[in-house]
């Protein structure tokens, strides 16, 4: 019983470790040192959005929902932005009380919380799945991007989603 309790305690250490990773590292990223490779232009909300290199993408649907990925080290790398409408006004706070919450970090003063998702299988594959919400002041619409990977991000790629939300926040406040 002893080594049971033993081992549950060191699998949720090193589980908690991980996660604390992934929240320290879009903690500690400074995304001015990022390099941009190409822009898209967001006509609806009217500002330039310049992704990372080795990203590619588009803005697609009625509301511009961002669908961004990254070559070529992955076959399922992907980024996608889109907006809610939050009736309650209380989704953010909501999601705090998730299991599934990760930490809270602030960009240009704007509280993002991330989510970890359960990770599942597509083609074979062991899928890796976060969340990164944040809503705009006096505003009852909700930003959202969802990571799916195919592989644990790295340091680099958490920066480099860190520096695709920050353009957004700052888009939003202009």
């Amino acid at each position: 019983m002893k080594i049971c309790i033993l081992f549950y305690f060191l699998t949720s250490f090193i589980c908690n470790a991980q996660v604390d990773s992934l929240f320290k590292d879009f903690k500690d990223c400074n995304s001015n040192l990022i390099k941009d490779s190409i822009s898209i232009y967001d006509n609806l909300r009217n500002f330039t959005l310049k992704l990372p290199k080795k990203w590619k993408g588009k803005l697609e649907g009625d509301n511009n929902s961002l669908c961004v990925y990254k070559t070529p080290y992955s076959s399922i790398f992907r980024l996608k932005g889109s907006s809610a409408y939050d009736v309650q006004g209380n989704r953010i706070e909501t999601e705090k009380k998730d299991p599934k919450f990760v930490g809270i970090d602030y960009i240009e003063t704007q509280e993002i919380v991330i989510l970890k998702h359960p990770k599942g299988m597509y083609k074979k594959k062991l899928l890796h799945k976060y969340t990164f919400h944040f809503e705009t002041k006096n505003n009852p619409w909700v930003w959202m991007f969802y990571l799916a990977a195919d592989r644990k991000p790295t340091k680099k790629d958490i920066c480099e989603i860190k520096y695709i939300i920050k353009q957004y926040i700052l888009g939003l406040k202009n």
